[in-house]
Protein backbone atom coordinates (compact mmCIF):
# COMPACT_ATOMS: atom_id res chain seq x y z
CA UNK A 1 0.00 0.00 0.00
CA UNK A 2 1.24 3.32 -1.26
CA UNK A 3 -0.08 6.55 0.54
CA UNK A 4 0.55 9.87 -1.41
CA UNK A 5 0.15 12.61 0.99
CA UNK A 6 -0.66 16.55 0.40
CA UNK A 7 2.02 19.02 2.40
CA UNK A 8 1.11 19.19 6.10
CA UNK A 9 1.26 21.89 8.57
CA UNK A 10 3.91 20.13 10.40
CA UNK A 11 6.07 20.15 7.51
CA UNK A 12 9.11 22.89 7.11
CA UNK A 13 9.05 25.77 4.63
CA UNK A 14 12.48 25.66 4.28
CA UNK A 15 15.59 22.96 4.22
CA UNK A 16 16.20 22.01 8.00
CA UNK A 17 16.98 18.41 7.93
CA UNK A 18 18.23 16.60 11.52
CA UNK A 19 20.19 13.41 11.79
CA UNK A 20 17.56 11.48 12.99
CA UNK A 21 15.11 12.41 10.03
CA UNK A 22 17.27 13.97 7.41
CA UNK A 23 14.27 13.81 4.62
CA UNK A 24 11.50 14.64 7.26
CA UNK A 25 13.27 18.12 8.01
CA UNK A 26 13.88 18.93 3.87
CA UNK A 27 11.31 21.56 3.18
CA UNK A 28 8.08 20.90 1.61
CA UNK A 29 7.32 22.94 -1.14
CA UNK A 30 9.50 21.57 -3.49
CA UNK A 31 10.15 17.99 -2.38
CA UNK A 32 8.75 15.10 -2.98
CA UNK A 33 9.63 13.47 0.39
CA UNK A 34 9.31 9.58 0.87
CA UNK A 35 8.38 9.07 4.61
CA UNK A 36 7.56 5.98 7.23
CA UNK A 37 3.59 5.51 7.47
CA UNK A 38 1.76 3.39 10.00
CA UNK A 39 -1.00 3.02 7.84
CA UNK A 40 -0.59 -0.34 6.58
CA UNK A 41 -0.77 -1.45 9.91
CA UNK A 42 -3.26 0.40 11.40
CA UNK A 43 -5.75 -1.43 9.07
CA UNK A 44 -4.29 -4.91 10.65
CA UNK A 45 -5.84 -3.50 14.09
CA UNK A 46 -8.93 -1.96 12.11
CA UNK A 47 -9.25 -5.22 10.21
CA UNK A 48 -7.87 -8.54 12.52
CA UNK A 49 -8.23 -10.30 9.18
CA UNK A 50 -6.08 -8.65 7.28
CA UNK A 51 -3.31 -8.04 10.56
CA UNK A 52 0.05 -8.74 8.85
CA UNK A 53 -0.89 -9.01 5.22
CA UNK A 54 -0.09 -6.00 3.81
CA UNK A 55 2.95 -3.70 3.89
CA UNK A 56 2.95 0.02 2.99
CA UNK A 57 5.06 3.50 2.10
CA UNK A 58 3.92 7.35 1.85
CA UNK A 59 5.50 10.49 -0.19
CA UNK A 60 4.71 13.48 1.41
CA UNK A 61 4.28 15.85 -2.50
CA UNK A 62 4.26 19.78 -2.91
CA UNK A 63 0.33 20.05 -3.72
CA UNK A 64 -2.08 21.78 -0.78
CA UNK A 65 -4.93 19.35 -0.40
CA UNK A 66 -6.29 15.68 -1.09
CA UNK A 67 -4.16 12.14 -0.97
CA UNK A 68 -4.30 8.88 -3.02
CA UNK A 69 -3.56 5.75 -1.74
CA UNK A 70 -2.19 3.12 -4.49
CA UNK A 71 -3.34 -0.18 -3.16
CA UNK A 72 -2.33 -3.59 -5.00
CA UNK A 73 -4.01 -6.63 -3.60
CA UNK A 74 -5.73 -9.96 -4.77
CA UNK A 75 -9.25 -9.76 -4.19
CA UNK A 76 -11.69 -12.58 -4.18
CA UNK A 77 -14.76 -10.88 -6.16
CA UNK A 78 -15.78 -7.34 -7.52
CA UNK A 79 -17.70 -5.18 -4.06
CA UNK A 80 -16.36 -1.85 -4.20
CA UNK A 81 -19.09 -0.42 -6.94
CA UNK A 82 -21.59 -2.31 -5.65
CA UNK A 83 -21.13 -1.35 -1.39
CA UNK A 84 -20.44 2.19 -2.85
CA UNK A 85 -23.94 2.14 -4.02
CA UNK A 86 -25.28 0.18 -1.45
CA UNK A 87 -24.25 -0.04 2.41
CA UNK A 88 -21.34 2.31 2.53
CA UNK A 89 -22.95 4.94 0.29
CA UNK A 90 -21.40 8.79 0.87
CA UNK A 91 -18.82 6.76 2.70
CA UNK A 92 -17.19 4.92 0.16
CA UNK A 93 -17.31 6.78 -3.38
CA UNK A 94 -16.57 5.18 -6.98
CA UNK A 95 -15.59 7.25 -10.06
CA UNK A 96 -15.38 6.46 -13.86
CA UNK A 97 -14.30 10.40 -14.81
CA UNK A 98 -11.04 11.52 -15.94
CA UNK A 99 -10.08 13.23 -12.36
CA UNK A 100 -7.33 14.22 -10.16
CA UNK A 101 -6.60 15.25 -7.12
CA UNK A 102 -8.15 18.87 -6.86
CA UNK A 103 -11.38 17.46 -8.04
CA UNK A 104 -11.96 15.61 -4.77
CA UNK A 105 -11.32 19.15 -2.05
CA UNK A 106 -14.16 19.32 0.30
CA UNK A 107 -15.06 15.69 -0.63
CA UNK A 108 -16.58 14.48 2.21
CA UNK A 109 -16.64 10.78 1.75
CA UNK A 110 -13.21 8.75 3.28
CA UNK A 111 -12.24 6.84 0.28
CA UNK A 112 -13.24 7.44 -3.42
CA UNK A 113 -12.19 4.67 -5.52
CA UNK A 114 -11.22 5.66 -9.25
CA UNK A 115 -11.67 3.03 -11.70
CA UNK A 116 -9.65 4.42 -14.69
CA UNK A 117 -6.36 4.67 -12.55
CA UNK A 118 -6.41 1.33 -11.33
CA UNK A 119 -4.99 -1.51 -13.25
CA UNK A 120 -6.66 -5.27 -13.52
CA UNK A 121 -3.67 -7.68 -13.24
CA UNK A 122 -6.09 -10.10 -14.39
CA UNK A 123 -9.57 -11.52 -12.94
CA UNK A 124 -8.68 -11.18 -8.82
CA UNK A 125 -5.08 -9.43 -8.74
CA UNK A 126 -5.74 -6.04 -9.21
CA UNK A 127 -3.86 -2.37 -8.20
CA UNK A 128 -6.64 -0.06 -6.67
CA UNK A 129 -6.13 3.66 -6.76
CA UNK A 130 -8.32 5.76 -4.10
CA UNK A 131 -8.27 9.48 -3.36
CA UNK A 132 -9.56 11.28 -0.24
CA UNK A 133 -9.80 14.55 1.69
CA UNK A 134 -9.18 14.84 5.27
CA UNK A 135 -12.53 16.80 5.93
CA UNK A 136 -14.10 13.08 4.81
CA UNK A 137 -12.44 11.62 7.68
CA UNK A 138 -13.76 14.50 9.77
CA UNK A 139 -17.24 13.89 8.82
CA UNK A 140 -16.72 10.14 10.00
CA UNK A 141 -16.59 11.56 13.42
CA UNK A 142 -19.36 13.85 13.90
CA UNK A 143 -18.39 17.00 11.48
CA UNK A 144 -21.61 16.10 9.08
CA UNK A 145 -22.25 17.44 5.73
CA UNK A 146 -25.79 17.81 4.78
CA UNK A 147 -24.60 15.51 1.11
CA UNK A 148 -23.53 12.64 3.54
CA UNK A 149 -27.31 10.63 4.59
CA UNK A 150 -27.52 10.75 8.39
CA UNK A 151 -28.27 7.24 8.56
CA UNK A 152 -24.96 6.36 7.66
CA UNK A 153 -22.98 8.04 10.06
CA UNK A 154 -25.77 8.75 13.04
CA UNK A 155 -24.13 5.91 15.07
CA UNK A 156 -20.45 7.07 14.63
CA UNK A 157 -21.50 10.43 15.35
CA UNK A 158 -24.11 9.39 19.26
CA UNK A 159 -20.01 8.19 19.82
CA UNK A 160 -17.73 11.34 18.89
CA UNK A 161 -20.55 13.28 20.97
CA UNK A 162 -20.77 10.86 23.65
CA UNK A 163 -16.73 10.95 23.80
CA UNK A 164 -16.75 14.62 23.12
CA UNK A 165 -19.05 15.42 26.44
CA UNK A 166 -16.91 13.06 28.62
CA UNK A 167 -13.53 14.65 27.93
CA UNK A 168 -15.45 18.23 28.32
CA UNK A 169 -16.26 16.70 31.64
CA UNK A 170 -12.73 15.48 32.14
CA UNK A 171 -11.42 19.10 31.67
CA UNK A 172 -13.97 20.69 33.74
CA UNK A 173 -12.22 18.61 36.48
CA UNK A 174 -8.86 19.73 35.62
CA UNK A 175 -10.21 23.56 36.14
CA UNK A 176 -11.00 23.34 39.03
CA UNK A 177 -8.06 21.60 40.64
CA UNK A 178 -10.35 18.11 41.36
CA UNK A 179 -7.27 16.01 39.77
CA UNK A 180 -8.86 12.43 41.35
CA UNK A 181 -12.28 13.47 38.90
CA UNK A 182 -9.93 14.55 36.16
CA UNK A 183 -7.69 11.51 35.71
CA UNK A 184 -10.86 9.00 36.47
CA UNK A 185 -13.10 10.51 33.30
CA UNK A 186 -9.96 10.96 31.12
CA UNK A 187 -9.65 7.03 31.61
CA UNK A 188 -13.09 6.72 30.92
CA UNK A 189 -12.94 8.65 27.57
CA UNK A 190 -10.14 6.73 26.79
CA UNK A 191 -11.97 3.73 26.69
CA UNK A 192 -14.80 4.68 24.65
CA UNK A 193 -12.63 5.93 22.12
CA UNK A 194 -11.05 4.09 19.13
CA UNK A 195 -8.72 5.98 17.03
CA UNK A 196 -5.19 5.96 18.24
CA UNK A 197 -4.83 9.91 17.58
CA UNK A 198 -7.87 10.35 19.41
CA UNK A 199 -6.40 7.83 22.04
CA UNK A 200 -3.15 9.99 22.19
CA UNK A 201 -5.04 13.21 22.21
CA UNK A 202 -6.39 11.93 25.61
CA UNK A 203 -2.56 11.52 27.05
CA UNK A 204 -1.70 14.85 25.89
CA UNK A 205 -4.20 16.32 28.42
CA UNK A 206 -3.15 14.01 31.08
CA UNK A 207 0.47 15.06 30.27
CA UNK A 208 -0.25 18.56 30.49
CA UNK A 209 -2.51 17.90 34.00
CA UNK A 210 0.87 16.37 35.13
CA UNK A 211 2.84 18.97 34.42
CA UNK A 212 0.56 21.46 36.39
CA UNK A 213 0.97 19.58 39.18
CA UNK A 214 4.37 18.77 39.11
CA UNK A 215 3.45 14.86 39.17
CA UNK A 216 6.39 12.87 37.88
CA UNK A 217 4.87 9.66 38.31
CA UNK A 218 2.17 10.41 36.39
CA UNK A 219 3.91 12.23 33.48
CA UNK A 220 6.78 9.03 33.02
CA UNK A 221 3.30 6.62 33.01
CA UNK A 222 2.01 8.83 30.40
CA UNK A 223 4.96 9.17 28.40
CA UNK A 224 5.42 5.52 28.27
CA UNK A 225 1.86 4.90 27.81
CA UNK A 226 1.97 7.03 24.74
CA UNK A 227 5.10 5.54 23.06
CA UNK A 228 3.18 2.21 23.31
CA UNK A 229 0.31 3.95 21.50
CA UNK A 230 2.28 4.84 18.36
CA UNK A 231 3.61 1.04 18.08
CA UNK A 232 0.18 0.98 17.15
CA UNK A 233 0.17 3.72 14.56
CA UNK A 234 0.47 7.58 15.11
CA UNK A 235 1.35 10.50 12.79
CA UNK A 236 4.48 12.38 12.73
CA UNK A 237 2.99 15.59 14.33
CA UNK A 238 1.76 13.64 17.65
CA UNK A 239 5.22 12.30 17.85
CA UNK A 240 6.51 15.42 17.74
CA UNK A 241 4.45 16.61 20.43
CA UNK A 242 5.45 13.88 22.51
CA UNK A 243 9.29 14.36 21.95
CA UNK A 244 8.37 18.23 23.63
CA UNK A 245 6.54 16.38 26.49
CA UNK A 246 9.70 14.33 26.88
CA UNK A 247 12.38 16.95 26.97
CA UNK A 248 10.42 19.06 29.41
CA UNK A 249 10.29 16.04 31.49
CA UNK A 250 13.69 15.11 31.10
CA UNK A 251 14.09 18.84 32.30
CA UNK A 252 12.59 18.66 35.20
CA UNK A 253 14.37 15.31 36.15
CA UNK A 254 17.65 16.82 35.19
CA UNK A 255 18.35 14.67 31.97
CA UNK A 256 19.75 17.62 30.13
CA UNK A 257 21.36 16.17 27.56
CA UNK A 258 18.27 13.48 26.93
CA UNK A 259 16.27 16.84 26.96
CA UNK A 260 18.54 18.55 24.28
CA UNK A 261 18.52 15.52 22.32
CA UNK A 262 14.53 15.41 21.73
CA UNK A 263 13.99 19.52 21.70
CA UNK A 264 16.76 19.59 18.58
CA UNK A 265 15.10 16.56 16.83
CA UNK A 266 11.59 18.59 17.84
CA UNK A 267 12.74 22.01 16.38
CA UNK A 268 10.17 22.62 14.33
CA UNK A 269 7.48 21.72 16.98
CA UNK A 270 3.77 23.39 16.36
CA UNK A 271 3.40 22.30 20.17
CA UNK A 272 2.01 25.58 21.95
CA UNK A 273 -0.17 24.64 24.70
CA UNK A 274 2.75 23.94 27.34
CA UNK A 275 5.11 26.87 26.53
CA UNK A 276 5.18 29.77 23.43
CA UNK A 277 8.02 28.58 20.96
CA UNK A 278 10.09 31.25 22.46
CA UNK A 279 10.52 29.39 25.57
CA UNK A 280 11.39 26.12 23.56
CA UNK A 281 14.20 28.02 22.09
CA UNK A 282 15.12 29.14 25.14
CA UNK A 283 15.10 25.60 26.69
CA UNK A 284 17.16 23.99 23.59
CA UNK A 285 19.21 26.81 23.88
CA UNK A 286 20.18 26.11 27.49
CA UNK A 287 20.38 22.61 27.48
CA UNK A 288 22.70 22.59 24.16
CA UNK A 289 25.20 24.59 26.03
CA UNK A 290 26.59 22.23 29.03
CA UNK A 291 25.82 19.16 26.56
CA UNK A 292 26.52 19.35 22.92
CA UNK A 293 30.50 19.74 21.72
CA UNK A 294 31.81 22.97 19.97
CA UNK A 295 31.15 21.38 16.63
CA UNK A 296 27.85 20.11 17.05
CA UNK A 297 26.85 23.09 18.91
CA UNK A 298 27.46 25.36 15.39
CA UNK A 299 25.94 23.23 13.57
CA UNK A 300 22.57 22.55 15.35
CA UNK A 301 21.95 25.69 16.62
CA UNK A 302 24.51 28.70 16.28
CA UNK A 303 23.38 28.34 13.05
CA UNK A 304 19.90 26.64 13.31
CA UNK A 305 17.30 29.05 11.18
CA UNK A 306 14.81 28.45 13.51
CA UNK A 307 16.68 29.44 16.44
CA UNK A 308 17.84 32.15 14.61
CA UNK A 309 14.33 33.01 13.75
CA UNK A 310 13.62 34.12 17.81
CA UNK A 311 16.62 33.98 19.65
CA UNK A 312 16.86 37.74 19.80
CA UNK A 313 13.52 37.81 21.17
CA UNK A 314 14.41 36.65 24.23
CA UNK A 315 16.42 39.22 26.67
CA UNK A 316 20.55 37.74 26.81
CA UNK A 317 20.09 34.80 25.20
CA UNK A 318 21.48 35.61 21.62
CA UNK A 319 24.98 37.36 23.65
CA UNK A 320 25.16 33.99 25.99
CA UNK A 321 24.92 32.19 22.97
CA UNK A 322 27.33 33.92 20.53
CA UNK A 323 29.84 34.89 23.05
CA UNK A 324 30.38 31.49 24.36
CA UNK A 325 31.10 30.01 21.10
CA UNK A 326 33.18 33.04 19.75
CA UNK A 327 35.35 32.57 22.99
CA UNK A 328 34.26 36.40 24.29
CA UNK A 329 34.22 35.74 28.06
CA UNK A 330 33.68 38.74 28.89
CA UNK A 331 30.76 39.45 26.97
CA UNK A 332 29.41 36.00 28.19
CA UNK A 333 29.58 36.44 31.67
CA UNK A 334 27.57 39.90 31.43
CA UNK A 335 24.74 37.87 29.53
CA UNK A 336 25.17 34.44 32.08
CA UNK A 337 24.06 37.24 35.14
CA UNK A 338 21.51 38.58 32.80
CA UNK A 339 20.11 34.87 32.27
CA UNK A 340 20.58 33.44 35.84
CA UNK A 341 17.41 35.55 36.44
CA UNK A 342 15.46 33.91 33.84
CA UNK A 343 16.78 30.72 35.50
CA UNK A 344 15.15 31.24 38.52
CA UNK A 345 12.05 32.22 37.74
CA UNK A 346 10.85 29.54 35.62
CA UNK A 347 9.19 26.90 37.06
CA UNK A 348 11.19 23.76 35.36
CA UNK A 349 14.70 24.57 36.14
CA UNK A 350 14.49 26.66 39.28
CA UNK A 351 14.86 23.31 41.23
CA UNK A 352 18.00 22.89 39.01
CA UNK A 353 19.17 26.57 39.68
CA UNK A 354 22.90 25.85 41.55
CA UNK A 355 23.31 22.70 38.97
CA UNK A 356 23.04 24.28 36.11
CA UNK A 357 25.38 27.34 37.19
CA UNK A 358 28.12 24.68 38.16
CA UNK A 359 27.81 22.70 34.56
CA UNK A 360 28.25 25.85 32.71
CA UNK A 361 31.19 26.97 34.49
CA UNK A 362 32.68 24.03 33.63
CA UNK A 363 32.28 24.46 29.77
CA UNK A 364 33.73 27.39 29.97
CA UNK A 365 36.76 26.73 32.05
CA UNK A 366 37.15 23.39 30.64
Amino acid sequence: MSTVQSITASQKTVDGPSAKDWRGGRAASFNIIPISTGAAKAVGKVLPTLNGKLTGMAFRVPTVDVSVVDLTVRLEKAMIKEESEGNVKGILGYTEDDVVSTDFIGDTRSSIFDAKAGIALNDNFDKLVSWYDELGYRSMFGVVNPCVPYSRISTIKVMSEVCEARLAKSLFFIRIGDNEKALEHLKITETKTVAVGQKMDLVFYTLQHGFFGMDFDLISKSIDKAKSLFEEGGDWERKNRLKVYEGLYCISTRNFEKADTLFLDSISTTTYELFPYDTFIFYTVLTSIITLDRVSLKQKVVDAPEILTVIEKIPHLKEFLDSLYGCQYKSFFSAFAGMTEQIKLDRYLHPHFQYYMREIRTVIYS
